[in-house]
Order: structure tokens, then C-alpha cells, then sequence
């Protein structure tokens, strides 16, 4: 063999090897990619911004407690680790008549900002401060291994098993019926908020801000400006999938899809789309000029007027 063949051989074998090689850590370590926890130093509480709140520990719910899902076999990593607590803010309801029910928001966050973000950074404490400014109250926490929740990161199916934690601190802790209880996804939060508006479809209703249709087709909307990475196949990489195209369309809740027609991270006509998709009763939201993070800031009246609206209108009927 001529040695201008050998040096050939040899390059493409470079080639495919690299090629497989990141293909495989693509596909082996996508959680690390997909979660990205910041890491802020939590100097501020609540309290320091006038708002009441009572710290809480929430237990993730052992796997035969949830509703099963595909992956949840005995030896699966993926499964949700009963183990596990994590830290959350609990804002009480404001007082309400004594036959009117009280309604309360579980806020899921995205995949890099804590709890401890929302307390620092003024676009993100914008939305707390609309929230909190309606009569329900508001549950947050860090998903494991994010802020002050222990724990590696988690994985999808352990991220749900995050939020059965919040539903379960609602229902058993604070005694409120799954109609009092409305699902708050934000960015990759959406999906959790899907997630259990399925389970549960006896809750309140849904609320999507800044939500995606699938990982799949949110990643490839950036892969546009990086033509090069197509050469690697997204769906036979991906595990996590994060659907919500599928589970929106299986909604029997009320929903509201809230997306800033700015967002340079999940661009407006995924949100769109979400919407398309999904039966009715709906309502979208359309904040003209807003990014992914500031849709409560740039449209604060629209924002707090209609997600008060729609408060009202999935509100559980008075107490006999």
C-alpha cells in the first residue's frame, strides 16, 4: 500500500473516531448539557425583599408512589432517588372570604437559574413580585442539585419526580385540593408542569411561559447558526426528549401560554406551536419586544393583569 493511502486511511480513521467519539459523549453526558444549575451566592432572602415566605423541605416521593413511566424498572439510574429532599419558599395565600377556596402557583424554573437567581436579578424577581402580587400564594424550589437542594443533577424522569414533591407538599402539607393547585412551568420547567397537569388532570390549570415544543426541535432552531453540528442526529442522540408537543395536546386543564415575541432562547413560534396544539379552554399571551427572562418586566400590566385574570376564571367554586 502507497503511503499517500496509508496517510488516508489513517485520516478518515481519525475522522470516524472523532466523529463516534462525540457522538457517544454527546449522547452520554447530555444531562450535563441540558442541566446547567448557576451557582449565585444566596446573600438575599425573601425577607430582605419584604415578602413573606417560610423556607420548606420537600421529599422527593418514592418511585411507587408516582404514576409509573417507561424507564422506571429497578436497576434504571433514572430512577427518582426517595433519598432525596429539596429546599423550597412557601408565600402563603392572602386572606380570602371564609366559603372561597384558596388557590396557590408551584412555579417550575428552567434549567440554569435557582431560586436564589430570582432573589438577585431584577428581570427574574419582576415575575415573583407579579405573582405575589395576586391573593394566591406561590411555591418555588431548586430541583436537585440545583442552589440549596442537595443531590446530582437529575435526569427527566427524576425531574418530574421533583415536581410530584412540590404537588405532594401542596396537597398533604397544605391541604389543598388539586383544583386550588395551579402548574407554572417556566423555560424547561414547562415540561414538568405538563408532566403533572397529565397526571393530575383534576388540577386548576397550567401556565407555560417561555415553553418549548420539544428539545429536539428547540436545539435544532440553534443549530441554525452552527450548520456544522447537524452532521450529528439529534433524535438518535437525545434520551431526554422533553415532549410537551405530545402532552399539551392531552391537556383536560385550562391553560394560559405566556411568550415574549423577543425570546432569543426559545424562539416565539415554538410557543406558537404549543399553542396550535393544544384543546381548548386556552389563552396566549404575546409580549411584543420581551426575551426569554424579562416578559413579566417589559409587559408587567398585561403580565399581572392576565394571569390575574385567569386566576379568577379556573378559581374552584365557594364552599358550600
Amino acid at each position: 500500500m502507497k503511503r499517500w493511502q496509508i496517510l488516508g486511511l489513517s485520516l478518515w480513521g481519525t475522522i470516524v473516531f472523532g466523529y463516534l467519539g462525540t457522538f457517544l459523549g454527546l449522547r452520554l453526558f447530555q444531562t450535563r448539557l441540558i442541566f446547567r444549575p448557576s451557582t449565585p451566592v444566596p446573600n438575599l432572602t425573601p425577607a430582605d425583599l419584604g415578602w413573606t415566605a417560610e423556607a420548606v423541605t420537600l421529599t422527593v416521593p418514592s418511585p411507587e408512589s408516582t404514576a409509573p413511566t417507561q424507564d422506571s424498572t429497578q436497576d434504571n439510574p433514572d430512577r427518582p432517588n426517595p433519598n432525596l429532599t429539596l429546599q423550597g419558599w412557601w408565600f402563603p395565600p392572602k386572606p380570602t372570604p371564609p366559603d372561597t377556596p384558596a388557590q396557590a402557583i408551584v412555579l417550575f424554573l428552567g434549567r440554569q437559574k435557582t431560586m436564589a437567581d430570582h432573589w438577585q436579578d431584577s428581570a427574574l424577581r419582576y415575575r415573583i413580585a407579579a405573582l405575589l402580587s395576586q391573593t394566591s400564594g406561590l411555591l418555588m424550589l431548586d430541583y436537585q442539585g440545583y442552589g440549596q437542594s442537595p443531590g446530582p443533577r437529575p435526569t427527566e424522569s427524576q425531574l418530574y419526580a421533583n415536581g410530584e414533591a412540590a404537588w405532594q407538599f401542596l396537597r398533604d402539607q397544605q391541604g389543598l385540593e388539586p383544583d386550588q393547585i395551579i402548574l407554572y412551568g417556566y423555560s424547561l420547567g414547562s415540561s414538568v408542569a405538563l408532566e403533572l397537569a397529565l397526571r393530575y388532570p383534576d388540577a386548576g390549570g397550567v401556565i407555560v411561559e417561555g415553553g418549548f415544543t420539544t428539545l429536539e426541535q428547540s436545539l435544532d432552531r440553534h443549530l441554525n447558526s452552527y450548520p456544522f453540528l447537524k452532521i450529528f442526529p439529534l433524535d438518535l442522540i437525545l434520551t431526554q426528549t422533553f415532549d410537551n408537543l405530545s402532552r399539551i395536546a392531552q391537556l383536560q386543564v385550562p391553560l394560559l401560554i405566556i411568550h415574549g415575541t423577543a425570546d432569543e432562547v426559545v424562539p416565539v413560534e415554538l410557543g406558537q406551536a404549543l399553542f396550535a396544539a393544544a384543546p381548548q379552554p386556552k389563552e396566549m399571551l404575546l409580549i411584543q419586544g420581551a426575551t426569554h427572562e424579562t416578559a413579566a418586566w417589559v409587559g408587567e400590566d398585561q403580565y399581572i393583569g392576565t394571569v390575574q385574570q385567569f386566576l379568577r376564571s379556573t378559581s374552584p367554586a365557594p364552599n358550600e
